[in-house]
């Protein structure tokens, strides 16, 4: 990771996450900014993946709320 603070560290540093939790970890920087990771790689491995887990679980209880008022939406035009 670079000393700014401003990349997401190399995938072979994070051996302990799947492929899948890295696949979050990359959308996290992508919606929150790199930057906010700057304190990540200092977490124990079962804290990384905590976080990783509760971002996956808020973003599919996100979609889930806007899928569900789409929906209604749709309903109350017909």
């Amino acid at each position: 990771m670079e000393d700014s603070g401003s990349r997401l560290p190399a995938r072979q540093d994070f051996p302990h996450l799947s492929d899948a939790h890295w696949a979050t970890l990359e959308k996290m920087a992508s919606l929150l900014g790199e930057s906010a990771f700057a304190g990540f790689p200092n977490l124990p491995a079962e804290q990384q993946r905590a976080r990783v887990e509760r971002f996956d679980k808020y973003e599919s209880s996100l979609i889930a709320h806007v899928s569900a008022a789409a929906q209604d939406a749709a309903c109350a035009t017909m």
